[in-house]
């Protein structure tokens, strides 16, 4: 059965856009034409991005560079999806490597290392529409430079390959999931998920929101705010990091 065909059966994703190569799978969401859910797929991306205007590396045919393009999505908050993707990224993968980890507010991380990030677009042109981008290391055995220390991927993990299409399925059922439970406004499981996958409350972290750093014990979170010391309380919205100390 084809991708395309499981994603009609499986997902509210009806569309499947599979390139070579192009600049960015998230400049090809925003350029197509697409009016329903839609997956943007690219074997390369030539000058993949990440957040704040970073630069995402592939290798090409071994990892994943995906756009997931959900119209007509009205969100209660944008930071449930924010918050919400991660949680999804880390469900598709859960039975490969169970110990992986968010770091907020768009990295996995797996044994420290970076294994996948997420980047999300709101169109300006077209209201409550997102571009939901993934970059995920599949089956590349190695990294350039600085990277080596800093990355991984499955395949180095688990010391197999994998069929990336199959990851690209699980991806696009995962988020279908987790849309559905914040568009039903069922935030408890998601904010119990994304708090374990944290993996940080109880701890003494560094929460970095716009130019201040704010520093103590993780009291509490959930999929709008971070509490530090019970007191100070910290829009996901404007926390640009969060790390333990």
């Amino acid at each position: 059965m084809s991708l395309e065909t499981e994603l009609l059966q499986t997902t509210r994703f009806q569309r499947l856009i599979h390139v070579a190569s192009c600049d960015s799978t998230q400049a090809l969401a925003e350029q197509s034409e697409s009016e329903g859910w839609s997956v943007f797929w690219s074997d390369h991306q030539s000058a993949g991005r990440g957040r704040e205007g970073r630069a995402w590396h592939d290798s090409p045919a071994e990892d994943i560079a995906v756009t997931f393009h959900v119209p007509d999505l009205e969100l209660h908050s944008p930071t449930h999806l924010a918050a919400a993707i991660p949680v999804a990224a880390i469900e598709s993968i859960a039975s490969i490597v169970p110990e992986t980890r968010i770091k907020w507010p768009n990295d996995l991380l797996l044994h420290g290392r970076k294994l996948c990030g997420v980047l999300i677009d709101s169109h300006v042109k077209t209201q409550n529409t997102y571009s939901i981008g993934i970059g995920m290391n599949i089956n590349r055995s190695s990294f350039p430079g600085e990277l080596t220390e800093q990355s991984t991927s499955l395949a180095l993990a688990t010391g197999r390959e994998f069929d990336r299409a199959e990851r690209v399925l699980h991806l696009a059922q995962a988020i279908d999931k987790v849309i559905a439970q914040i568009t039903a406004g069922d935030l408890g499981p998601l904010a119990a998920t994304f708090a374990a996958r944290l993996g940080l409350s109880g701890q003494r972290v560094q929460a970095v929101a716009g130019d201040r750093t704010v520093t103590g014990i993780l009291t509490a979170l959930d999929l709008d705010r971070v509490v530090i010391d019970d007191r100070e309380e910290i829009s996901l919205a404007h926390l640009r990091g969060l790390s333990a100390i």
